[in-house]
């Protein structure tokens, strides 16, 4: 049995949004196709993620003993360790984003801020960072209003791959994708953007 932690980061409901659909598509057909396996569900946005203050820095880098918090940020890290514990148990991940301004949600960075710990995710060598989670792998979902996977917009969009860096980062080397594009192009048929991915998603999630 394989553990998947779905990772969710959207504001939008359901209905109104192209990676959240696409995303509940894949979870769907692969619950389907894997039925033995246990998925658990993550939304970002309904989650208290820690943002990393001076204090949790600090702490992080045992600059500050645990003794020395103040209630909030007690509290603050025993969600960060639930958060990295649920991470670096899960054997597949799969993260359904928009883009946002070029970049992910705040609240994703977060989230990869939370599980970034050495020792856990990665270790430093004399050779080096070397990621942790080899073994692993991940399916990230994206939609963006525009085309940045190719063409002369493809050198500033750090959305999906500023996810699939971190998830390489920590090991994860069997890395797939599945873009949503020109979501906000008024000339495209949007329901057939939308019905191709989720195509695509159904026959990727058999495979995951």
């Amino acid at each position: 049995m394989s553990k998947v932690l779905y990772i969710t980061a959207n504001v939008k409901p359901l209905q109104d949004s192209f990676s959240l659909t696409v995303g509940e598509a894949f979870i769907e057909e692969y619950k389907k196709t894997h039925p033995n396996d246990e998925v658990t569900y993550l939304d970002l946005f309904k989650n208290d993620i820690p943002f990393l203050d001076e204090t949790l820095i600090g702490y992080m880098y045992r600059q500050i003993d645990e003794n020395a918090l103040d209630a909030k940020h007690t509290a603050q890290v025993k969600v960060m360790e639930q958060i990295l514990a649920q991470f670096v148990d899960s054997d597949k991940y799969v993260f359904a984003t928009p883009m946002w301004n070029l970049g992910v949600p705040p609240v994703v960075k977060a989230y990869f801020d939370n599980v970034a710990v050495v020792g856990k995710t990665f270790k430093y060598t004399e050779h080096g960072s070397v990621g942790l989670l080899d073994g692993k792998k991940a399916m990230c979902i994206q939609a963006s209003g525009g085309y940045y996977s190719s063409g002369p917009a493809a050198t500033m969009a750090h959305g999906i791959s500023y996810i699939k860096s971190m998830l390489s980062f920590f090991g994860v080397s069997a890395l797939s994708e599945i873009l949503i594009e020109g979501t906000n192009v008024q000339t495209n048929d949007m329901e057939q953007i939308g019905q191709e991915a989720v195509s695509k998603a159904k026959t990727a999630a058999a495979a995951f």
